[in-house]
């Protein structure tokens, strides 16, 4: 389907840090993407979602937060209406990095707990770590060392279950016992 090798196109391009390239991928046929938003296709929604969700991530990699999270939202919106849970947790896990790099703590705390409880609920325990590295990361920039630390800890001890690399974790950790030192 001309749909699927669009998606995956973009998502190379966005692999290989193609922001651009990836958007004007993404953008070439927003008129169908847009025809597809009002079909009951539940397939052709999740493709929409898709595309909406790397280009959301392709405008935070070129530093457009603001569009990012608009697009995002839509992404999240058509995901919720399909009661589509694994690409809702994953819009909701980028809304909390958009969040994150504007310095929204409190609000990218929230969908990050938001994406959480539904990595939780359907089970996915990468990104239950994931999400544990998201909202320590979230409680480290605002000085809560010690919630920081019980969560980078939870996703180690996920990352080790699953046999998985979990050194970024441990990255996490020091910085945080570094920073408690200096205050």
């Amino acid at each position: 389907m001309l749909l699927d090798g669009l998606i995956e196109v973009a998502r190379c391009k966005q692999q290989l840090a193609l922001f651009n390239e990836s958007l004007e991928v993404i953008e070439e046929d927003e008129e169908i993407l847009k025809i597809i938003e009002q079909m009951e296709n539940r397939e052709l929604i999740k493709r929409r979602i898709l595309l909406l969700y790397y280009k959301g991530i392709n405008l935070d990699r070129l530093a457009e937060l603001d569009l990012a999270f608009e697009i995002l939202t839509k992404g999240k919106n058509l995901a919720k209406k399909i009661n589509e849970m694994k690409l809702l947790m994953d819009i909701y896990y980028w809304m909390s990095v958009l969040l994150l790099h504007a310095e929204d703590y409190e609000h990218g705390l929230k969908l990050a707990f938001k994406a959480k409880e539904i990595a939780i609920e359907i089970e996915h325990k990468v990104s239950e770590a994931e999400c544990n590295l998201l909202i320590g990361s979230n409680y480290q920039w605002t000085g809560k060392y010690s919630k920081s630390l019980e969560f980078f800890e939870d996703g180690i001890k996920i990352r080790k279950m699953l046999n998985k690399n979990y050194n970024e974790f441990k990255f996490r950790i020091g910085l945080t016992y570094f920073f408690l030192l200096e205050n």
